[in-house]
């Protein structure tokens, strides 16, 4: 079972840089453009996928809820980036 969940977790890694690797070739102004939905834009849709990924991670890992932090700018646009599990990780 656990090696079935590290599979789903290699995968999910995967796409999240994929997601990552796409939004970073936007310009600021993209991603900070009003499309509606939940979140409004692509910076706050991200933000809030990394932010519930570090609370599952939390959850998983037994240890009590925390309030949400607030997170800077995930995305240096044309800078480096330390992947997902490294913003995640700078939740916990």
């Amino acid at each position: 079972m656990l090696k079935e969940i590290g599979r789903i977790y290699e995968y999910h890694d995967w796409a999240n840089h994929q997601v990552l690797d796409a939004a970073e070739a936007l310009i600021p102004s993209e991603l900070d453009a009003d499309l509606g939905g939940s979140f409004s834009t692509l910076m706050k849709t991200l933000k809030h996928n990394l932010l519930v990924e570090a609370l599952f991670i939390r959850r998983w890992q037994e240890q009590p809820p925390q309030p949400m932090p607030v997170l800077p700018v995930l995305l240096d646009v044309g800078g480096k980036r330390g992947g997902v599990g490294h913003a995640v990780a700078a939740c916990l």
